[in-house]
């Protein structure tokens, strides 16, 4: 069992098995909504890098998006999305 300072108390000590467990499961209990939270965080982060890219190329004209690659402007979102090494 876990005392108030969140430390393993006597009987848990006792059985090494039982106290290894209890670790795992505390760490997985604690890593699971953090790697959520993360997954969300990230999530959100590339979508308004994705919203300001896509903003930045609408701005340019038809030859220049042609220049670079983006042969109509109705696949800007999509090359911004999508292509990794371009």
């Amino acid at each position: 069992m876990l005392n108030s300072s969140g430390s393993l108390t006597g009987a848990t000590r006792r059985n090494g098995v039982r106290s290894r467990e209890l670790r795992i499961t505390l760490r997985d209990w604690l890593a699971k909504p953090w790697r959520a939270i993360a997954s969300r965080w990230a999530h959100r982060r590339r979508h308004r890098e994705i919203k300001k890219a896509v903003a930045a190329l609408t701005k340019l004209d038809d030859e220049t998006l042609r220049g670079i690659g983006i042969p109509h402007r109705s696949q800007i979102e999509q090359v911004v999305r999508y292509c990794r090494d371009c």
